[in-house]
């Protein structure tokens, strides 16, 4: 019980600014691309683990997570494309 009490701790303090910005940017870039489709049926996506920030970017600064975010989230969202369910035929 002492174990998972330690590493949900460690889990949650080891969130940077960097990570939730990510996490953030690419739920808002990837919806974004979905509206600019007029995909009315876009579903949130989980973000992937975030990567680590480049020479230019600060571990601390949420926004550089967020501006990274983005437009993986977007460029995720054109390279899978949309599913149109419209298409779909049933058995």
């Amino acid at each position: 019980m002492l174990t998972t009490f330690l590493l949900i701790c460690v889990n949650v303090f080891s969130q940077t600014a960097f990570n939730k910005g990510f996490r953030e940017g690419y739920v808002d870039g990837y919806m974004y691309a979905a509206f600019e489709n007029n995909d009315l049926n876009a579903i949130k996506p989980i973000p992937p683990i975030p990567p680590l920030p480049s020479i230019h970017e600060s571990i601390n600064s949420w926004r550089n997570g967020y501006d990274r975010g983005y437009i993986a989230g977007y460029k995720s969202y054109n390279s899978t494309g949309s599913v149109s369910y419209t298409h779909l035929t049933l058995p």
